[in-house]
């Protein structure tokens, strides 16, 4: 078993409830463990994503020290994360492909 737990939301009643039973088999069959928080629908989607950094933020106060793994519940996770186990930053977040612009579907905190 691994150090890093895997965090991530979704909002009750949307399709995301069911997104996170995919991921959740994909990172059983890795070995990882997670915590997936239920959210009341906020009523947009922008508003269900920027809730995002409440969400985080409550990980981060429950799991203190902890190295955790921040994924959007309808990802995937196809093999293992072994790059984070000893990467050297608090915080890694993904560029998209060639540009500048910063993804929040992936994040690393090092706890």
């Amino acid at each position: 078993m691994n150090d890093i737990l895997v965090v991530g939301f979704y909002t009750v009643n949307t399709p995301y409830e069911h997104e996170k039973e995919t991921l959740q088999v994909s990172l059983e069959a890795l070995g990882y463990e997670y915590n997936f928080k239920p959210v009341e629908n906020l009523g947009t989607w922008q508003k269900n994503t920027q809730y995002k950094a409440h969400v985080l933020k409550e990980f981060l106060q429950e799991y203190p020290g902890q190295k955790l793994l921040y994924l959007d519940v309808d990802a995937i996770m196809v093999s293992s994360v072994s790059m984070l186990e000893n990467i050297d930053c608090d915080i890694a977040a993904v560029h998209f492909a060639k540009t500048t612009e910063l993804l929040s579907g992936t994040l690393y905190f090092a706890g």
